[in-house]
């Protein structure tokens, strides 16, 4: 599946927010958990289809990345801790300088999966394979965790791609899923638009 596009929520938005201002809190409280639940999701349904399909064909190939998991997965938990404890609020500088160094660690994380596994996985599977991987991935997550999913996926996509991703959508979907996942996109499209 695409990568979510969260360049829009930068981690120095701890640091720039009044967050001591209710509004702005609850906007980045917002944000916080949408995108660290995006985080948090991405390890599982990676580890459960794609790690575990590409295992079963070279044996190992996924065991560096999986500890990198394990390690996001602990950082992950020290931030979601410090956040509950309304760290961003008593000390948003430390608080923005943990965040900034989870999100290094992450795209890190992120740039060795797209150099190392995803050549891999397309000398090992074919277009139909891994169709078929991303098919049940999305099947497992279901329309509610789907739908927070393309709330940031859907900015990383072009036009031709939001459409083909809405029709594949639209066969998965209850009527009133996919009709948020339209509003989602027309979000996107809009938003983006404004920036070009």
């Amino acid at each position: 599946m695409p990568r979510p596009n969260t360049s829009h929520a930068s981690c120095a938005g701890a640091r720039r927010c009044k967050i001591s201002v209710a509004p702005e809190r609850a906007s980045f409280a917002g944000l916080f958990q949408a995108v660290w639940y995006l985080i948090e999701a991405h390890s599982h349904t990676e580890e459960s289809v794609t790690f575990a399909e590409l295992d079963l064909r070279v044996p190992g190939a996924s065991a560096t990345l999986m500890a990198e998991h394990r390690e996001l997965d602990r950082a992950y938990e020290n931030l979601k801790r410090a956040f509950e404890a309304e760290a961003h609020v008593a000390e948003p500088e430390k608080f923005a300088a943990d965040l900034n160094r989870f999100s290094a660690a992450f795209q890190t994380h992120m740039n060795r999966e797209e150099d190392e596994l995803e050549p891999m996985v397309w000398a090992h599977f074919s277009d139909e394979e891994i169709h078929e991987h991303r098919r049940r991935i999305m099947a497992a997550d279901g329309p509610e965790k789907l739908l927070k999913y393309f709330r940031f996926v859907f900015f990383a996509l072009n036009e031709q791609q939001i459409a083909g991703m809405l029709g594949r959508l639209k066969a998965m979907f209850p009527e009133d899923a996919y009709r948020r996942a339209e509003e989602l996109a027309a979000a996107a499209s809009k938003r983006r638009h404004m920036r070009l």
